[in-house]
């Protein structure tokens, strides 16, 4: 989760999940094709917020 003054300045928010594997709810790179490949608790959490 960001800190509060990042919420309160962000306009665009998003977790990049994609080398996470779950073939029902998220889809993956293309090179994560089984758990013995997948960043299984790697996700990343950018934002752009306002000038």
């Amino acid at each position: 989760m960001p800190p509060p003054p990042l919420w309160e300045q962000a306009r665009h928010l998003e977790a990049e999940r994609r080398g996470v594997r779950a073939p029902f709810t998220i889809t993956s790179f293309d090179t994560v094709t089984s758990t013995w490949n997948r960043a299984s608790d790697h996700t990343a959490v950018h934002a752009d917020p306002d000038p």
